[in-house]
């Protein structure tokens, strides 16, 4: 018995030990100060690019007349070619370097800003967010490979927290000035205002960015090894999977067309995973993450947690929208406990993590506190309280937090300094594909569900029709009776959509258990510093060459000395 708990002793402490034959991180000698409020900045945009939409959506569906399913599209449009960049993003930093690609991705992305803004329908609007998302997408896998890069892991933690913040504050800051650009200003400014700020963090990062140089492979030989197969089949299934959702939303599951999409695309998926196994190209996404227990669950985890947050951050201001009959502006406010507390939770996380140097606490407690907080918000109705609404918020956020970048280092500190980008990449990836899967299960729920429960409701007339678009009026409506019942109705469709939530969080929890302890200990040094390390450890292997030979040489001399005082002994 006591054999076995030492090997299991033994396995525990040996797990990551592997990083003490690592060659040192090399970090380059960056003025934090400046570099990484920008970097901040670059996220914060591509992540309020999520959110501002929420509080405006249903004015611009008023104003371009959309349909349910281009409603859906302004959203899933930006979700999917961000994912479908993000696999890309880590293969050309090798090839043109890791700066180029997070600045070229900050300019596609306010190219896409401005296109959105300056948007006269719905087909260009969601065309605009499509350009967008490329942009988005970019960035968001850049700056995860660059924070790893110009980071140490020992204290990644603070940064990481700051970085999940931003994702915070953005679903905080997002639907307020959505909200208040709708009713005060025009929707437009949604996009227009990324301009401005975009570009002065495109100048800074230009100036003060900074990263190793370092060998990159031939292009000839990057364009010979890339996985052309796997990346196209990873984005087919995508897109079949994604447009059989949002087709679903504005029909029924029975229509062919979703069921083909869908079953395609889970065809070409089980395709790609075979494919990625098997093949000896550069993989777009490596089994080799996937074989050990660790990185698995955490990367399923992250689908699970994405899934929650995007939900809420999409369809909790619609609830406020249609239960408490706010404005697009009031909606945003109402949802500060959800982005709020979520935004201080990731920062706490990320410090005690840098502090304490252990992840596993924070992911197991956080997973908990989410089941509970989603619990309750499936129970929240028409006529729930202001301070119901708040607490159940406010419980969820405080789990949501947690999980913002806190599996990321656990899966940094799991892998090998050369998988760090390739990680990383994966992570962001699922993060993504996640959110976009989201959005167009959340809509689907609540389309199907409502248009069945306006049917049901006499006199409900052209509100069944459309779930979507009239929301900006239920509260105009007459009789009260009847606008009770249309309340009711949203508000039971989207208690349905975090049921679903809540079974996934479930399995996430489920998933987190397998996650292992591994060593958070990573040699560090500074850019040049290697260099002269190696030298260093060069010269001194040749004095302890030189210092041993010369022990041999004399004590040799002396045993020669010895011996021949010991003939002449004899002679004599």
């Amino acid at each position: 018995m006591s054999s076995t708990k030492d090997d299991e002793k033994q396995k525990k402490a040996v797990r990551g030990q592997w990083r003490e034959n690592e060659k040192a991180h090399e970090i380059p000698d960056n003025n934090m100060w400046i570099v990484f409020p920008c970097i901040m900045g670059a996220v914060f945009l591509s992540a309020m690019d999520q959110t501002i939409v929420s509080t405006a959506l249903a004015t611009i569906s008023d104003e371009l007349h959309a349909s349910e399913a281009e409603y859906s599209w302004v959203g899933v449009a930006y979700m999917l070619t961000s994912t479908a960049m993000i696999p890309v993003v880590s293969k050309l930093g090798n090839i043109v370097g890791e700066k180029i690609i997070f600045l070229v991705g900050i300019v596609v992305f306010l190219l896409g800003s401005g296109l959105c803004g300056g948007a006269k329908s719905m087909i260009w609007l969601c065309t605009a967010r499509g350009v967008q998302g490329l942009g988005g997408g970019t960035i968001m896998a850049s700056v995860q490979i660059i924070i790893s890069l110009i980071t140490p892991l020992q204290s990644r933690g603070k940064f990481s927290g700051l970085i999940g913040s931003v994702w915070g504050v953005a679903s905080l800051i997002g639907p307020l000035v959505g909200g208040a650009f709708t009713e005060h200003v025009n929707w437009n400014w949604c996009f227009f205002i990324n301009l401005p700020i975009g570009g002065v963090v495109l100048i800074a990062l230009i100036v003060f960015l900074k990263l190793n140089p370092k060998e990159r492979p031939p292009y000839k030989e990057v364009l010979k090894q890339f996985d052309y197969i796997g990346l196209l089949s990873i984005l087919t299934a995508a897109i079949c999977i994604i447009v059989g959702f949002s087709v679903a939303s504005s029909s029924t599951w029975k229509n062919p067309a979703v069921i083909a999409l869908i079953v395609v695309g889970g065809v070409v998926l089980l395709f790609a995973g075979v494919w990625e196994t098997y093949t000896t190209k550069s993989q777009i996404i490596p089994p080799r993450l996937f074989k050990t227990l660790t990185t698995s669950s955490i990367l399923f985890g992250t689908f699970f947690h994405a899934f929650g947050f995007f939900n809420g951050s999409y369809y909790l201001p619609l609830y406020f929208q249609v239960a408490n009959e706010s404005s697009p502006t009031l909606a945003g406010v109402e949802l500060l406990p959800f982005s709020l507390g979520s935004s201080i939770t990731s920062v706490l996380s990320g410090f005690l993590v840098a502090r304490y140097k252990r992840y596993r606490p924070i992911i197991w407690c956080s997973w908990a506190v989410q089941i509970v907080g989603y619990a309750l918000i499936t129970t929240l109705e028409r006529d729930s309280n202001r301070a119901k609404q708040v607490l159940y918020l406010l419980v969820t956020a405080f789990g949501v937090g947690g999980l913002f970048q806190t599996p990321l280092l656990a899966l940094q500190a799991a892998v090998p300094l050369a998988d760090m980008g390739l990680s990383t990449g994966a992570y962001v990836f699922v993060r993504s594909m996640a959110g976009t899967v989201a959005i167009s299960v959340g809509g689907t729920i609540m389309s199907n569900l409502t248009k069945k429960k306006l049917a049901n409701i006499p006199d409900a007339g052209a509100m069944a029709s459309s779930s979507t678009e009239d929301l900006t009026g239920i509260k105009d409506i007459e009789p009260v009776e009847l606008k009770l019942e249309i309340q009711q109705a949203y508000s039971e469709a989207i208690a349905t959509i975090f049921i679903v939530v809540v079974a996934l969080i479930g399995v996430g929890l489920i998933t987190s258990l397998f996650i292992k302890r591994y060593s958070m200990e990573v040699k560090n040094v500074k850019q040049g510093e290697t260099q002269e390390e190696d030298k260093e450890k060069q010269d001194d292997k040749e004095k302890q060459t030189d210092i041993e030979g010369s022990s041999q040489i004399t004590a040799a001399a002396a045993t020669e000395s010895y011996e021949k005082q010991e003939k002449e002994k004899g002679t004599s």
